[in-house]
């Protein structure tokens, strides 16, 4: 059974893990395969849409990394103040030294920022996802 299928978790954290699983997987894929991404499946990534939020593979099939956005999620209801289908985008891109990828988010708007304040890191590496303990 893939690791999240059955989480239905809307935590703040449980959405950077996501994203950042993605982005692990696609690194893995990108150094393995060369300078190209691919599908969620293609790279190893499963995950299922939960009651308030879908997730699209945005990138689609083996191509050369360009600017484009590559993991989406986005809201299924309201979420507090931030809007029903207001979505967290992550941006693949050839990196500056040409190996491997460079990765941006999108800018959330305030209301939607306060639900994940950690993942617009996802793009400075500086995003943990342990909770210690």
């Amino acid at each position: 059974m893939p690791l999240f299928q059955r989480n239905t978790s809307n935590t703040s954290l449980f959405r950077v893990f996501l994203a950042t699983s993605y982005v692990k997987l696609a690194d893995a894929y990108i150094a393995e395969i060369g300078d190209t991404l691919s599908t969620f499946q293609a790279i190893g990534y499963e995950i299922s849409d939960t009651p308030n939020f879908s997730y699209t593979d945005s990138w689609g099939e083996k191509k050369a990394l360009t600017t484009a956005a590559a993991w989406t999620a986005t809201s299924k209801v309201a979420l507090n103040d931030c809007a029903k289908e207001s979505t967290w985008v992550l941006t693949a891109n050839q990196s500056a030294t040409g190996n491997g990828a460079a990765w941006t988010t999108n800018t959330l708007e305030a209301e939607c920022e306060a639900l994940t304040p950690q993942f617009k890191n996802l793009q400075k590496g500086e995003v943990k996802t342990s909770t210690g303990g």
